[in-house]
């Protein structure tokens, strides 16, 4: 009864960045704001595809006045291919928006229609504006909504909007579809079933912020990154129910409300790419700030070692930690005051 998603990426929708020895040197941790210089030090390690353009002015511009410039005719509806490859091969990502809660409701400002997978397929539709509502009952789930009803033990609920339109889960709008399952007595799991670009459309302005259009190549960069670490996620949250937490456990993730066009082109114009090691997605790890050095994997979580997750310098020569590429974060610098008894 669940819904089976792509897990591979079909070989014409993948542009891989093959790994060197030092691609860790800005390539998969990245500071937050100055990606674009920290690229540069490592343009000789990544080979990136040559589908990206360059920047324009610092102004914050919208993508229809980007395209107006010439600098990007279609944005991400409408397209038939993405990244050389037909949108209906784009892999699809399953977020986990809510896990063991006890209630949830879905709605949309279009149609949508309620699937419940359990014993035998039954179906409901629901009108724009209207309200479906979930809730825990024993180990099982129930759901009532315009037209119907129904409680099932074991098996999983499925919200389709109609044609392009969003669903709305805890007042934030989502692409793509919305599933409930049963997560123990007394509790229920919601998760968005999302193609992947679409996710990183929610992702990449959360974790780089809304940047200036100046920027797009660090955006690129953040793009490549956050695409990376959700590939390399396949089933790792709950059981294997969902991929990623739409925090920050994972990836903070805002669905349709979270998106910024200039966001959106970078996504575009870096369609299908990601890192990999060894044939296989890396451990795309990234954040704001590292104190001017970062540490391996496994010295931090009792995690297996890896070879392109070890300690460099976060600056152009070693040792300069007030030159480090992450040194403009807020968190660089701090103070922590104890008093004797504290530190005895």
């Amino acid at each position: 009864g669940r819904l089976i998603v792509s897990r591979s990426l079909p070989a014409q929708y993948v542009t891989s960045l093959k790994r060197a020895p030092q691609f860790i040197c800005g390539a998969l941790l990245l500071a937050a704001l100055l990606l674009v210089t920290l690229l540069a030090g490592c343009s000789g390690v990544l080979q990136m595809s040559d589908r990206g353009g360059s920047g324009g002015g610092e102004e914050h511009e919208g993508f229809d006045e980007m395209a107006a410039e010439g600098e990007g005719t279609q944005g991400l509806e409408g397209r038939s291919d993405y990244g050389g490859a037909p949108v209906a091969d784009v892999p699809f990502i399953r977020v986990g928006l809510a896990h063991g809660v006890r209630d949830a409701s879905v709605t949309s400002a279009g149609g949508f229609t309620v699937s419940l997978y359990a014993d035998s397929l039954e179906s409901w539709s629901a009108g724009g504006g209207k309200r479906w509502r979930f809730g825990a009952a024993g180990g099982g789930v129930t759901g009532s909504g315009p037209g119907g009803g129904f409680h099932m033990e074991t098996g999983t609920i499925r919200v389709r909007p109609e044609a392009s339109g969003f669903l709305v889960f805890g007042d934030v709008a989502y692409r793509g579809e919305i599933e409930l399952l049963p997560a123990g007595a007394g509790s229920l799991t919601v998760i968005n079933v999302v193609d992947i670009e679409s996710y990183l459309r929610g992702v990449v302005p959360r974790e780089i912020g809304r940047r200036p259009k100046g920027e797009l190549e660090a955006i690129k960069a953040q793009a490549v990154a956050a695409r990376t670490y959700a590939l390399a996620s396949s089933g790792r949250r709950a059981s294997g129910s969902f991929d990623v937490f739409a925090t920050v456990e994972d990836q903070v993730y805002e669905g349709a409300d979270g998106e910024d066009a200039v966001c959106d082109r970078a996504i575009l114009e870096t369609a299908g790419i990601f890192m990999t090691h060894a044939g296989e997605p890396i451990h795309a790890y990234f954040h704001s700030s590292c104190g001017g050095r970062t540490e391996a994997r496994h010295e931090v979580w009792e995690l297996p070692k890896l070879s392109y997750l070890t300690q460099v310098w976060d600056s152009r020569n070693e040792d300069q930690f007030n030159d480090s590429f992450c040194s403009g974060g807020n968190n660089f610098r701090w103070t922590e005051t104890w008093d004797g008894d504290e530190i005895r």
